[in-house]
């Protein structure tokens, strides 16, 4: 299955991998006697990556996106005090050390789309 569930997607690899569900599906569809119900989770899986990129859209010619990455819902504090600490380098020091980071992601937060996939929330930088 695709990394939907984990804390961080990256929308390249599961283009990637609709890319091959498709060209697998439509290549054991051509078989006289292809089964729909034995590949029921590659179609399931498939159906649901279509789905995604539906609602955030395909990548450009050569599979690039404008923003690839997907934080998952209750990851996204954590995600911000990474994000701060990169930007500014200093994370064991103040004022790091006396954040508000709940308060700092849902500041955050206002910059992302939000998508629901399978069941999990998902922020993207808009």
């Amino acid at each position: 299955m695709s990394q939907i569930g984990n804390d961080i997607v990256d929308l390249r690899d599961l283009w990637k991998r609709y890319e091959e569900l498709n060209e697998e599906l439509d290549t054991e569809a051509q078989e006289p006697e292809f089964d729909a119900g034995d590949w029921h989770e590659e179609i399931t899986e498939r159906d649901m990556l279509r789905e995604l990129f539906e609602e955030v859209g395909a990548p450009f010619t050569g599979g690039e996106f404008d923003e690839p990455t997907l934080i998952l819902e209750s990851y996204f504090e954590r995600y911000a005090q990474d994000l701060a600490e990169e930007l500014y380098e200093v994370a064991d020091h103040w004022p790091f050390t006396c954040i508000d980071w709940s308060q700092a992601a849902e500041e955050l937060k206002t910059d992302y789309t939000t998508y629901e996939i399978d069941g999990y929330t998902y922020y993207q930088r808009a």
